[in-house]
């Protein structure tokens, strides 16, 4: 069974989730060269996004090249179902790593000084 989207619909669709999932990579990649205070202090938050930052960089560089490949294939039920499914686990992803550093900023001490 064929659904009425084109390749060309497909393939726009990929390239733009792959385009994102390489600019929240990038985003991620300049906010972890910039962690620590100009004098070498590293709080505790910071620590916690060293370890963290490297990780969804990684998850982001591979949720773009899964959504660049399946762009290049043909669009049948089963491409989409894993497009699809590709999706939720990269939106699910990012709402983790969001409700995670949203815990840790709260919980940990950002070197705020008294």
């Amino acid at each position: 069974m064929r659904f009425p989207m084109t390749n060309a619909k497909k393939s726009n669709i990929s390239t733009v989730f792959s385009a994102v999932s390489l600019l929240l990579g990038g985003y991620l990649y300049l906010e972890w060269t910039s962690i620590g205070f100009p004098d070498g202090y590293v709080s505790d938050f910071d620590r916690a996004r060293q370890i963290l930052y490297p990780i969804g960089m990684i998850l982001s560089t591979a949720f773009a090249i899964s959504f660049a490949r399946m762009g290049r294939k043909p669009w049948v039920e089963t491409n989409q179902k894993k497009i699809l499914s590709c999706l939720l686990l990269f939106l699910g992803m990012i709402v983790f790593f969001v409700t995670l550093l949203f815990f840790l900023s709260v919980k940990l001490d950002h070197g705020q000084g008294g």
